[in-house]
């Protein structure tokens, strides 16, 4: 499904087949098909596939990727760990929320560029390569 909106080169076919699915989110450049579907101008994407079996499936029952952007951190900057919280503070905002019942680690992804052949680190978080 990455390679239907981002666009993938040797390395980073490498990259993603080692990180993936797991702590990582990788920088892509666009396919042409993303922008038709964003109806914008695009020219990368950022692409995550959990080790999530609920996202995992999601997708699956779904068919197409979850288009998403990142829940901000709380004003003192620590992150959300319980669906509900995210629920009352950004729901009005959000499709759907799942609470798993137990509490979510808060760590960020590890951010890696992958638009040209080098590797770049943007972000180190929780994926380790």
């Amino acid at each position: 499904m990455a390679t239907k909106y981002g666009r993938i080169n040797q390395n980073a076919y490498r990259v993603l087949n080692r990180a993936m699915p797991g702590h990582f989110t990788v920088i892509l450049k666009s396919s042409p098909m993303l922008p038709k579907l964003l109806k914008n101008r695009r020219t990368e994407v950022g692409v995550r596939i959990p080790n999530e079996p609920i996202t995992l499936e999601i997708v699956r029952q779904y068919g197409s990727p979850i288009i998403a952007t990142s829940i901000p951190n709380r004003p003192n900057d620590t992150p959300y760990t319980m669906g509900f919280d995210i629920h009352e503070t950004h729901g009005h905002g959000i499709d759907l929320t799942v609470d798993v019942g137990d509490e979510l680690s808060g760590e960020e992804t590890t951010i890696i560029d992958l638009r040209e052949n080098e590797i770049i680190l943007v972000r180190q978080g929780a994926g380790h390569l």
